[in-house]
């Protein structure tokens, strides 16, 4: 159960020092996922489907990781081609031990894009250990943190349609075979009825008077029950929800399926950047109603208030791990079109202080402001006294650890997890001292769209 061979085997990794990279035809990233994954553990998309604002330009697709790694409440499996070692570790321990081989195997920059190393999932309640002592998640019933290291990969460049294979260990990308994509999922039923949410909406209400808070972030789960590849229902849901931010893992007995529209935090040359959401209005099918929609959003006091108090949040989590006085608000109140949502969207930028690594950055930022509330330590309490289970993956992220030292982090919402015959999606919104309860439900309602948009879906 020693921490110690886990550390043996990172310290035995061997990589080229620049990798080998091969033209590939161009292909929609997801198709050519479908030709050459193996239905198996460790199948990886990380998928920049929509280029709303430039964000989805790069698209990721590996398989064989060279290993597997998952903490559960402090007891581990690392997986590699020589079997399965058990250890005992904190997901921060991890995760710090990770950063060491990452130091290690650092390579010359890969002009802005993933090209292979680790990919971390973290879940919401992982923020119990960054804030110990506090009552701030429920049980968890996921992994806390589950990641896989990829030597080689696909990576599609959707702007230039251009595509490479990258390999740091001399193995060729891709090799996969064809799959069956049927699959069926049952309308999908909330955990708690509507009037229930408008009463814990009421409630943080209530907390925001007595001066505990300014803004909670709160949800409610819906699940379904599903048979078949999820792959199948990653592709549908794609067809008709490209997301900037999209990600699809085989973690052998579960599988993530996200359309997240949001980046939690990138690194790139030294620079630490966050693009929180906060504030959203539904599409309308008529042209002139949609444009007056987003008009409406663009303009509305309640909906910016609730992205300046985030924007705030965030400026003080970043100044924890930035250069003082670096820190500034490049952007306020974007408005962004998704197919089925407007959004409000800010951008926060910070120059990192030198020698900052991301177990700095995890242990300042997680979990992501937009996603609990302010102030965030208070907001977690409330959300984990009335939510009544786990958020599991939702409001978690996934952390694109690039060999070269970038990071990308996408915030896990509009995200399937789908387990042991059931998919579980949770939406949720902010809540201020101005919600009203029965606009607040509609909004997780329209949220939820994406579940009923694709053929044989069904909410």
């Amino acid at each position: 159960m020693s921490f110690g061979r886990v550390r043996e085997f990172f310290n035995s990794i061997k990589l080229f020092p620049v990798p080998r990279i091969a033209t590939i035809a161009y292909e929609e990233p997801l198709e050519w996922f479908l030709k050459n994954c193996r239905g198996a553990e460790g199948d990886l998309l990380l998928h920049g489907a929509d280029d709303t604002a430039g964000k989805g330009r790069y698209s990721f697709a590996a398989t064989r990781p060279l290993f597997i790694l998952s903490v559960r409440e402090g007891l581990g499996i690392l997986k590699t081609a020589d079997g399965n070692l058990p250890f005992s570790a904190s997901p921060p321990e991890v995760i710090a031990e990770l950063d060491a081989l990452m130091a290690r195997l650092q390579s010359p920059p890969m002009q802005g894009f993933f090209g292979g190393g680790l990919v971390c999932l973290l879940s919401y309640e992982m923020n119990r250990y960054y804030e110990q002592g506090k009552t701030i998640s429920k049980k968890p019933e996921t992994h806390d943190l589950y990641c896989a290291f990829y030597p080689r990969a696909a990576v599609f460049d959707a702007l230039e349609k251009r595509a490479f294979g990258i390999s740091w260990d001399g193995a060729n990308t891709g090799g996969g075979a064809g799959h069956n994509l049927s699959h069926s999922i049952s309308p999908f039923v909330c955990d708690e009825p509507r009037g229930r949410y408008v009463e814990k909406i009421n409630r943080v209400k209530r907390y925001i008077e007595a001066g505990d808070v300014y803004q909670v972030n709160v949800s409610r789960k819906l699940s379904a029950s599903f048979t078949g590849n999820p792959l199948g229902l990653y592709r549908s849901l794609c067809a008709v929800n490209p997301a900037a931010y999209g990600a699809y893992i085989n973690g052998g007995d579960f599988h993530l399926l996200s359309l997240s529209p949001e980046l939690f935090f990138s690194v790139q040359n030294g620079f630490l950047t966050t693009r929180p959401i906060k504030g959203t209005a539904p599409r309308k099918a008529d042209a002139a109603a949609d444009s007056a929609e987003k008009a409406r959003l663009a303009g509305s006091g309640k909906n910016r208030a609730e992205n300046l108090m985030i924007v705030d949040l965030m400026r003080s989590d970043l100044g924890k791990v930035c250069v003082p006085g670096s820190v500034a608000v490049e952007s306020l109140f974007a408005c962004e079109s998704l197919p089925n949502v407007h959004q409000l969207v800010s951008t926060v930028r910070g120059k990192l202080n030198p020698n900052t690594g991301l177990p700095d950055i995890l242990r300042a930022l997680y979990p992501g402001g937009s996603v609990t509330g302010a102030p965030k330590v208070r907001a977690m309490e409330i959300i984990a006294e009335l939510e009544t289970t786990p958020r599991g993956v939702y409001c978690g992220s996934v952390v694109a650890w690039g060999l070269d030292g970038g990071i990308t982090a996408s915030l896990l919402i509009r995200t399937l997890f789908v387990e042991g015959g059931r998919a579980v999606y949770r939406t949720g919104g902010g809540i201020v001292a101005d919600s009203i309860p029965e606009e607040e439900y509609e909004e997780t309602e329209y949220k939820a769209s994406m579940l009923t948009a694709s053929p044989g879906n069904h909410l």
